[in-house]
């Protein structure tokens, strides 16, 4: 499904846990390139952590909104 969508559409795909890191198990090159990024830097800096890709100032509300509703903010 994930390859589908990548061949079909302008979508970044990403796969993780609900943990305290937001642990990334799965991200397809089009969300590193929509980040600017390549694989190899955003993994360098984060740690496969989707919560250090937040801006600094909007984690921590992120991060809460997460642990209290269990999903992404909107």
């Amino acid at each position: 499904m994930q390859s589908l969508l990548e061949a079909n559409y302008a979508v970044g795909v990403v796969e993780g846990l609900l943990d305290d890191n937001l642990t990334v198990t799965y991200a397809s090159r089009l969300f590193y390139k929509h980040l600017g990024y390549g694989t190899d830097d955003v993994k360098r800096f984060n740690g496969h952590s989707f919560l250090y890709i937040v801006h600094l100032d909007d984690r921590g509300q992120f991060a809460a909104a997460i642990a209290r509703d269990g999903a992404l903010p909107t």
